[in-house]
């Protein structure tokens, strides 16, 4: 009796030894195989572009200040010394509004998948610009350089037409790199001299057809900021730290308001 018993346990420990290889083998197949999906999945941005995170647009000002300093020389006395200091003015949009639309693309190795999208978004808004940026201690201390209207896009390999933008009934191309160090990568455009005397309000709209692999990530900069998009894709994945206010989702893709 004790024999069988001892026989029995020994063959559950045998099985259990089997399913735990058998076990094993399979997770190694699941890793194997989610490492290779990545691997597909950046390959293919890799030739394309990568996830896509929209900033801005800013007014970005550069400007030099002269600063005034008053140091000791030779223990009796005193000597006015000036250096130069050099910054960057940020302004942020006063209204933004961002409609959109994504057309789903997928690229396909093997078993493996990406999906793609093509996204043609209307960005528009407007910036309200107090005189003389909100300086009014030393004024005369201050020289302010080009204004540029920035935009941080994240992979610029994804922009699929000449980037232009409407600013103020003037209509400006844009050239390559943020000129922000709050943006980093993206494009800029010079704007025209702004009123520097009185409060001004300045709108703006850029057409921007953008393809990213993945995600699209926008930051809402404006003081109040709407977003609407709609795609073909019927399995979105809102994240961030603003879910939609309204959705609707079928199987013939979404449409979503922030």
């Amino acid at each position: 009796m004790q024999r069988k018993l001892l026989y029995r346990l020994l063959a559950i420990g045998g099985l259990g030894i089997v399913l735990l290889i058998c076990l094993s083998a399979v997770q190694g197949l699941v890793h194997e195989r989610q490492a290779r999906s990545v691997e597909v999945k950046q390959d293919i941005a890799r030739n394309s572009a990568y996830q896509q995170k929209i900033s801005g647009p800013l007014l970005v000002i550069p400007y030099r200040r002269v600063i005034r300093e008053v140091v000791p020389v030779d223990l009796v006395g005193t000597q006015t010394v000036e250096r130069i200091s050099t910054g960057t003015f940020h302004i942020l949009p006063d209204s933004l509004n961002i409609d959109g639309t994504l057309k789903n693309d997928v690229r396909s190795r093997g078993i493996y998948r990406a999906h793609l999208y093509r996204a043609r978004t209307l960005i528009t808004g407007e910036f309200l610009v107090p005189p003389h940026f909100s300086v009014t201690h030393d004024l005369a201390d201050y020289t302010f350089g080009q204004p540029v209207l920035s935009i941080g896009i994240s992979d610029t390999r994804g922009i699929e037409s000449n980037l232009k933008l409407s600013f103020d009934q003037s209509e400006i191309a844009f050239l390559p790199g943020s000129e922000s160090p709050i943006l980093k990568e993206g494009a800029h455009a010079e704007v025209p001299v702004l009123d520097l005397d009185n409060e001004q309000r300045y709108s703006f709209e850029i057409p921007l057809n953008l393809q990213g692999t993945e995600q699209l990530r926008l930051m809402p900069v404006g003081k109040t900021t709407k977003v609407h998009l709609t795609s073909d894709w019927p399995h979105p994945s809102f994240i961030g730290e603003f879910l939609p206010v309204e959705r609707n989702i079928s199987k013939d893709g979404f449409e979503a308001n922030w």
